[in-house]
């Protein structure tokens, strides 16, 4: 069994902003006032254009898209998550941007 996910949770004045900017994008609502925007390839390629590097650790994390991810956060508090698994083995990873949101992730491990 396998699974990819790549995605953004958010609350609700980062998704507007980012489903209003990128309308083919759509949010999947979470518990907790958050919401998730799942990222396939064509949906990441509409955020940002530069992926010849990634950030250590992350399959898709460039950058750029951790420039765009950052400036996102102004208006509020998110997280960009990336799991990849296959036959029990793979990988996890994640940021988060905006200490609410870190302190709520904290209490929730």
């Amino acid at each position: 069994m396998s699974h990819c996910i790549t995605a953004i949770i958010a609350t609700p004045p980062i998704v507007k902003r980012i489903l209003d900017d990128h309308p083919t994008l759509v949010a999947v609502t979470l518990r907790d006032d958050l919401s998730l925007i799942p990222l396939d390839d064509d949906d990441l390629d509409s955020l940002v254009t530069d992926f010849s590097t990634t950030t250590e650790g992350f399959n898709y994390l460039s950058p750029a898209l951790e420039i765009f991810l950052s400036d996102q956060s102004s208006g509020g508090q998110l997280a960009y998550i990336e799991t990849e698994y296959f036959g029990g083995m793979g990988s996890q990873a994640a940021i988060s941007c905006g200490r609410r949101f870190e302190e709520r992730m904290k209490r929730a491990v």
